[in-house]
């Protein structure tokens, strides 16, 4: 049985890991052909590490309740 916290990092990490990859790809890309890119995209990017760390703590709270319920 999956713990709602649980499903909380999975969303939310796959979609802050999507999220900072795509827009880093980007960015690389964009650099590489001698573009430049405004700010928003390192902030959009930011926004992505920002929800990849929401979900490691929704992990961790899950691991600690799994753990908890087990003693």
């Amino acid at each position: 049985m999956q713990s709602k916290k649980f499903n909380i990092f999975y969303y939310v990490y796959n979609a802050g890991l999507l999220l900072t990859v795509g827009l880093m790809t980007f960015h690389g890309t964009m650099t590489v052909i001698g573009k430049e890119t405004g700010a928003a995209v390192a902030g959009i990017a930011g926004l992505g590490h920002i929800l990849l760390a929401i979900g490691l703590i929704a992990l961790f709270m899950a691991m600690y309740e799994r753990l908890k319920l087990e003693k």
